[in-house]
């Protein structure tokens, strides 16, 4: 039988070799300020009490779990680490902890339970990353809360409020903490707390990342290949008089959906310009757009693409009838007056959107969509508020100060399914 012992000794040989000479161009390490600028767009980066963590360059493992990932069904952290890390001892109850921590689950108000029996004990409640059979460290992980270091677990921090956890498991990683780390790090980043104060300067995010053309933008020849047969041959006519048979041909098997319509006006307006025509391909398809948003909406896009800004105009006009209640109405009718150079219709616009939000005649249930009307209307006054409010009133409408690229991306049909 075999000598069997519980030590080894390890006896490594170095392997030197001499490298020709290397000249670095380029360095994978990013500045504090790009971690921050990049942070709330790049969900694999963590927060913590020295700093921010990018596993892509961390010379030591670290497991992100971020707020999409956070399960509804999970109480508390220890819910979260128990669920989602596999390989983590822990052991603990969220709900007789948070009594016995002293939340009073039903009032939400904290309570004095120091002394009473059924007090929580460190033994009974606690995480480990190597667990309980560890030789050399049984020791519990610490919590690092938005850059405050914590021993007990967080357990009154809901998971709906967790922005990103992570694990730091290897005594590498958690070295900056300390001999108190030594047991590892659970770091939690909540939506309500932040470690830096946010930046007043605008940061233009697009140039630190995923800004190299691959040279794979779609050419002419792909996208005419996958559009409706009626557009593929209408494309291939040499005459308007063509066109119009082409038309004359598929306009009984595919007339019965606004979009054909849509299509042909498209490309005979664009192609051959004839208001006769077009007009006509419209009177046709007038089944389709009367009382149909839509429908209506997608027409106006082709006519503003086109030039023909009045008609679009007077669709929006229709649209704004059909909802009044739409948030949506009033930004693109007031976005049609700003095409048209009626500043002051436009504003009005976004002025009687905030009237009718402040008297609760309209639901402002979008937090979004309500930055975006501010930004657009904000914007407005940047560029024409001289025209069309006096400079006390510019003073006291304008809020913010943009100086930035603004990206405006719209789309007719509400339930259109894509990726932007």
């Amino acid at each position: 039988m075999e000598d069997v012992t519980r030590i080894l000794n390890v006896e490594l040989f170095p392997d030197i070799e001499e490298l020709e000479e290397v000249v670095v161009t380029k360095s994978r390490r990013r500045s504090k300020q790009e971690l921050e600028l990049d942070y709330n767009s790049n969900p694999n980066l963590i927060k913590t009490a020295y700093g921010i963590i990018n596993p892509e360059t961390a010379a030591y493992q670290v497991r992100i779990l971020s707020e999409e990932n956070i399960s509804s069904v999970n109480l508390c952290i220890l819910d979260v680490l128990r669920n989602e890390f596999p390989g983590l001892a822990v052991t603990g109850d969220c709900i007789n902890g948070l009594i016995d921590a002293g939340l009073d689950t039903k009032s939400s108000n904290l309570i004095t339970r120091k002394g009473e029996e059924g007090d929580v004990s460190e033994s009974e409640m606690r995480v480990s990353v190597r667990g309980s059979s560890s030789l050399f460290n049984d020791q519990s992980v610490i919590f690092d809360v938005d850059g405050q270091i914590l021993t007990d677990a967080p357990l009154w921090i809901l998971p709906s409020n967790m922005k990103r956890v992570a694990v730091l498991s290897s005594f590498a990683a958690s070295t900056k903490y300390g001999a108190i780390a030594s047991g590892g790090v659970v770091i939690i980043n909540t939506n309500s707390g932040s470690t830096y104060p946010k930046s007043k300067e605008l940061a233009d995010k697009a140039r630190l990342r995923n800004n190299k053309y691959l040279g794979d933008a779609l050419t002419s020849k792909s996208l005419s290949s996958s559009v409706p047969t009626y557009l593929q041959e209408l494309q291939e006519t040499k005459s308007i008089e063509e066109a119009k048979k082409i038309h004359k041909f598929y306009a009984p098997r595919y007339g019965g959906s606004y979009s054909y319509y849509v299509d042909v006006l498209g490309f005979f307006a664009e192609k051959w310009n004839d208001d006769t025509f077009e007009n006509k391909i419209v009177q046709d398809g007038l089944l389709y757009f009367n009382g149909n948003p839509i429908a209506l909406k997608a027409l106006a896009y082709v006519h503003q693409a086109n030039g023909a800004l009045n008609k679009a105009n007077e669709l929006y006009k229709e649209i704004f009838i059909q909802r009044p209640n739409y948030v949506q109405s009033y930004m693109d009718l007031a976005n049609s007056y700003r095409e048209l150079g009626d500043g002051k219709k436009a504003a009005s616009l976004y002025m009687r959107y905030d009237y009718m939000v402040k008297k609760g005649f309209l639901e402002n249930d979008s937090t979004a969509f309500a930055q975006i009307m501010n930004r657009e209307f904000n914007n407005l006054i940047m560029l024409k508020g001289n025209e069309i409010l006096s400079k006390e009133a510019k003073t006291h409408v304008l809020e913010e100060d943009f100086n930035g690229t603004r990206m405006v991306f719209e789309w007719n049909d509400s339930e259109a399914e894509f990726e932007l």
